[in-house]
C-alpha cells in the first residue's frame, strides 16, 4: 500500500515509476483513481483559494495519477475505474465546488474514453451512491464550520436555506 499527495506531481510520478518498475513489462492491469473532497457553503462565501484546491485535487490530481500511470495500464491493455461522485452530473446547491469538479472529471472521463480506446485501455466512471463512510459526517462538520464562518450579512442571505440542507444531511446520515 502506498499514499501520495494528489496535488503533488513529482511524488506521484516517483509513485508510478516505483510501481512501474516493480511491475516490469507486464504493466498494470487496473488502476482505480479515488481522490475526492467535498468543498461545502454558498459560492458566495467560499475563497477562490478553497474552490482551486477542490479542482486540484478532484480534477487536476486525478488527471496527473491517471497520465503517470498510463504507459504501465497501455503495457497491460489495463482498466483505469475513475471513482466520481452522482454530482458530476447534477447541482446541490452549497455543494457548487465538489459539483463543478466532478463534472469536469467527467468530461476528461469521456474523453479519456475515446483516446484510450485504440490502446485496449478501458475507462470506467463509478458514481457510488450512499455509502457508509465518515464522509457524511465530515461534511456535516464541514457544513458548520462553513455557518459559522459567514459574516451576519451572509448568514442573513443563506442562514435558513444552509441550516436546511445541513440537518437534511445529518438527518440522511442517521441509520439505525
Amino acid at each position: 500500500m502506498a499514499i501520495c499527495d494528489v496535488t503533488d506531481e513529482a511524488a506521484i510520478n516517483a509513485w508510478a515509476q516505483r510501481v512501474s518498475g516493480a511491475l516490469g513489462a507486464d504493466g498494470l492491469d487496473l488502476l482505480v483513481s479515488n481522490a475526492g473532497i467535498l468543498t461545502v457553503g454558498p459560492l458566495e462565501t467560499i475563497p477562490l483559494d478553497v474552490v482551486r484546491h477542490a479542482f486540484e485535487v478532484n480534477v487536476f490530481g486525478s488527471l496527473a495519477v491517471i497520465n503517470a500511470f498510463l504507459p504501465a495500464l497501455r503495457a497491460a491493455r489495463g482498466r483505469i475505474i475513475q471513482v466520481g461522485s452522482m454530482t458530476g452530473s447534477f447541482a446541490l446547491p452549497f455543494a457548487g465546488p465538489a459539483c463543478a469538479s466532478k463534472a469536469a472529471l467527467e468530461s476528461f472521463a469521456a474523453v479519456y474514453r475515446a483516446e484510450l480506446k485504440p490502446f485496449g485501455v478501458d475507462f470506467v466512471m463509478a458514481r457510488p451512491g450512499n455509502m457508509r463512510t465518515s464522509g457524511p459526517a465530515k461534511a456535516t462538520a464541514d457544513l458548520q464550520a462553513a455557518a459559522d464562518s459567514m459574516t451576519p450579512d451572509q448568514r442573513a442571505l443563506y442562514g435558513a436555506e444552509f441550516g436546511a440542507a445541513a440537518a437534511a444531511l445529518w438527518h440522511a446520515t442517521q441509520r439505525p
